[in-house]
Order: structure tokens, then C-alpha cells, then sequence
């Protein structure tokens, strides 16, 4: 018989389990594939210039696992992108240019990064993308095993009759 969590190791569980989904945030998602298509506000540009970047989010899910009681965490993915300015050689920092996209999990979304440019300087971008697991889809998974804990939990104080040695839990 499989052994139950008590409202403690639950409890422990929980606090233990926090930092490890934290670090899930910004996890690799290995279930999704971006691909970018780039292009120029005005070209040349002349004093503001942007780069336009769609991002087109394909799944590619290992499996499609349905647990009942269970609701799966949202369709939508997250992507960390990040657009590099360099201007005459010299990296410009952008902070506006860093971040992370919710998008669609089978879709396109469109990407900004406005600098200034003067005259005679050259500009060129380097652009990053990688889709990450995120805060909403690791609180799904940290909510779906706080539930099971719980449920693990809660077992334990069932009292259990045998009839013709199968087990029958009364809760």
C-alpha cells in the first residue's frame, strides 16, 4: 500500500517545492518552437528606427496527458527575447528591447525595439528568442502537485475495511 503524506510532510513539501519552481520560471521549454521574421521601421532610418520582429510559436508536445481533476495550464507560452542595439560598433543598452512575451501557443505576436539613430551612424540588431516555461504553466505544476499532496494527505485519514482482500477506503 502506497504511503500517504502527513499534513506536515505536506506542509514541507510545499516550502521545499517554491524554490525549484521558481527556477522553472525561466526554464527551457522544450515543448514549443519559435521562429522569427524581422524587419525595419523605414529603411534606411532616419533618426528613429525600430526593428519589427513577428514570432510564430509552433507546439511540439512530448505527449498530451489528461489527469482527472486536473486542469492543463493555459495554451499560451512565454517567450524571453531580447534585441541587441549596435550603433557605429558601440552596444546601446535597451532595456525596453528585454523581456518576456505571452503569446499564443500555436500563434504569432509582434516584437518593438524603437532607438535613435544620428546621421551617418550604422545600426545593427541581434535578436534572441527562447521559449521558457514561465510563472502561470510552473504555478500549474505547482498547484496540480500541492493538490495531489493534499489529496495524499487527507487518505491518510480514511479508515480502510478489507473485504476478500480488496481494500475499500471510507472518508
Amino acid at each position: 500500500m502506497p504511503k500517504t503524506m502527513t499534513a506536515d510532510g505536506v506542509a514541507q513539501f510545499s516550502r521545499e517545492l517554491r524554490p525549484t519552481v521558481t527556477a522553472l520560471d525561466n526554464a527551457d521549454d522544450a515543448e514549443a518552437a519559435v521562429t522569427a521574421a524581422r524587419s525595419w521601421i523605414g529603411n534606411p532610418c532616419h533618426q528613429i528606427c525600430a526593428s519589427i520582429t513577428d514570432v510564430t510559436c509552433t507546439p511540439k508536445p512530448f505527449m498530451a496527458v489528461n489527469v482527472p481533476g486536473v486542469t492543463p495550464p493555459s495554451n499560451d507560452i512565454f517567450v524571453a527575447y531580447e534585441t541587441v542595439v549596435t550603433i557605429d560598433g558601440v552596444v546601446e543598452p535597451h532595456p525596453e528591447c528585454v523581456g518576456v512575451l505571452r503569446m499564443p501557443g500555436r500563434g504569432t505576436a509582434t516584437l518593438s525595439c524603437r532607438f535613435d539613430l544620428g546621421p551617418r551612424q550604422h545600426a545593427h540588431t541581434d535578436l534572441t528568442l527562447r521559449p521558457v516555461l514561465g510563472r502561470a504553466r510552473a504555478d500549474a505544476l505547482v498547484a496540480a502537485l500541492d493538490t495531489a499532496a493534499k489529496q495524499s494527505a487527507d487518505r491518510a485519514k480514511c479508515t480502510v475495511t478489507s473485504l476478500s482482500e480488496a481494500a475499500t477506503p471510507h472518508c
